[in-house]
């Protein structure tokens, strides 16, 4: 398909979405890029579009100008949509136990949000589409401040399930702790793999992303 005359083409760095390039190239909707013909080949590579590769290729289109007539000597107010992104997280015990109904601190680049996670362990909230990092901290025993457990995330798109950075960033979501999303098979992502094999039942965890943990992996993430 050839591309048109107008617009760019965007290579994708890590933890970006199309939520987050359409937010970089002043877009209201992500759909707009996305649904664009140009990108039809991305979109059959990766069905999800908060799941990019660092290197995919995606076409911005160019802009529409939206005009908006008004009267002179008076005051007109327009309102301009913007984008919104959400941030859902599952805090569990390296155990694979969830921490349901517990106090919590994340902090996303300079926002704080405090209350408690859900039933299900979950904590969901709406933050900026260009938020890259945060902290999160919860108190397990509300009787000691002292209990407490401190994790630093990334933010973002995750890579694909079929790579190392994709694995470790889904075990660290779901409460695996891999450590930082380096794409390296280290000590730190082997525990946190064989500590999800244990957690689904695999009766001999090897601490290797094969294929059956990968479909598991991934099918809980989505589930979340």
């Amino acid at each position: 398909m050839e591309q048109p005359s107008s617009g760019k083409t965007h290579t994708v760095s890590a933890n970006e979405t199309i939520l987050s390039i359409a937010h970089t190239y002043g877009f209201r909707t992500w759909e707009t890029i996305w649904d664009h013909e140009t990108n039809q080949p991305l979109r059959e590579a990766r069905p999800d579009p908060t799941i990019l590769a660092p290197g995919d290729k995606v076409f911005i289109p160019p802009k529409k100008q939206k005009k908006e007539t008004a009267e002179l000597e008076k005051t007109n107010t327009y309102w301009v949509k913007s984008l919104k992104a959400r941030m859902k997280y599952v805090v569990r015990f390296e155990s694979g136990k969830k921490l349901v109904n517990t106090l919590y601190r994340l902090v996303v680049e300079e926002k704080t949000f405090e209350g408690r996670t859900d039933a299900d362990g979950v904590i969901d909230v709406e933050i900026s589409p260009t938020a890259r990092k945060g902290t999160l901290t919860v108190w397990y025993n509300e009787e000691d401040p002292e209990d407490m457990l401190t994790w630093e995330i990334a933010v973002g798109g995750m890579d694909p399930i079929d790579t190392i950075t994709g694995v470790q960033a889904r075990l660290n979501h779901l409460g695996f702790d891999a450590g930082p999303v380096t794409g390296s098979m280290n000590e730190e992502t082997t525990a946190a793999i064989r500590a999800f094999q244990e957690f689904i039942g695999v009766a001999e965890p090897s601490g290797q992303p094969d294929a059956d943990t990968l479909k598991a992996l991934e099918l809980l993430q989505n589930a979340k």
